[in-house]
């Protein structure tokens, strides 16, 4: 960016969204070890250029070189901020990374993939990602990934999560550490919405969110039901046919209370 008063082009930092889609090599070197694990670090400052030649009345000059922008440095040093996660919890969490529509560039499924399979997002407790076009190959993605086996908050609105997705999400095996995940407003389909009743995590969740998707069969909607033993507040789409809102009480027994019908 030029400084327009005195013709010398001066650093702009990258900001972290830009940081995340620009890595190339996401997963491909170990942590530095003599680096504590996310503590601030602004990187290196750019080189300022020169301000180009003054020319004449006639020739008004070079603009001279911009200069770098510098190192933002590594994502793990990165500071992390806690952050609330609205309606779905109302306590904040620690290591809340916000990777949202709102909050960067389109986030696809190719580039969530080579950042969920490095060290970089070893130990963070909640993932918001509403919004952004992950698909079947970003929930796939998500679901293999090892590094969030301590992920508290995963945040999936309007991913376009097919039932290929939905389902990549339920046989997650390392998502055994989920309190809140929130899957609405995704296409799925009365299968993969089934397939929830197989979900490991759903003995821990005490806050699901499942409006506007395709509601699981009433069987399947009883065994959801009857393995959510902490759910707290779990929001289910109003068109829902009302035998499976009938099953899903059912398996919710006393818990029947958590039912938020909007």
């Amino acid at each position: 960016m030029l400084d327009h008063s005195t013709g010398v082009a001066v650093p702009v930092p990258l900001p972290l969204a830009v940081l995340l889609l620009s890595t190339s090599a996401v997963g491909s070197e170990s942590p530095p070890a003599d680096v504590p694990a996310r503590v601030p670090f602004r990187g290196s400052e750019g080189s300022v250029g020169t301000s180009g030649s003054p020319g004449t009345v006639a020739t008004p000059g070079t603009a001279g070189d911009a200069g770098s922008a510098g190192s933002v440095g590594d994502l793990i040093q990165v500071e992390w901020v806690p952050g609330s996660v609205g309606a779905l919890a109302g306590e904040p969490v620690p290591l809340w990374l916000d990777l949202s529509e709102g909050s960067g560039p389109p986030l696809t499924a190719a580039h969530l993939a080579a950042l969920v399979a490095g060290y970089q997002l070893t130990g963070v407790r909640g993932l918001h990602l509403d919004r952004q076009p992950l698909g079947s190959d970003g929930a796939k993605a998500l679901g293999a990934a090892v590094s969030l086996a301590q992920l508290e908050v995963l945040r999936l609105s309007g991913c376009g999560l097919d039932e290929a997705g939905v389902r990549a999400i339920a046989y997650a095996r390392h998502l055994d550490a989920l309190t809140t995940l929130d899957l609405s407003h995704n296409p799925g389909s009365e299968k993969g919405s089934s397939e929830l009743m197989h979900a490991t995590f759903l003995g821990t969740l005490r806050h699901l969110d499942l409006r506007g998707t395709p509601p699981p069969s009433p069987a399947a909607a009883q065994a959801i039901g009857r393995h959510l033993a902490r759910i707290e507040t779990l929001w289910i789409d109003p068109a829902w046919p009302a035998e499976v809102v009938a099953a899903l009480r059912a398996g919710l027994g006393d818990r029947s209370t958590a039912l938020r019908i909007e």
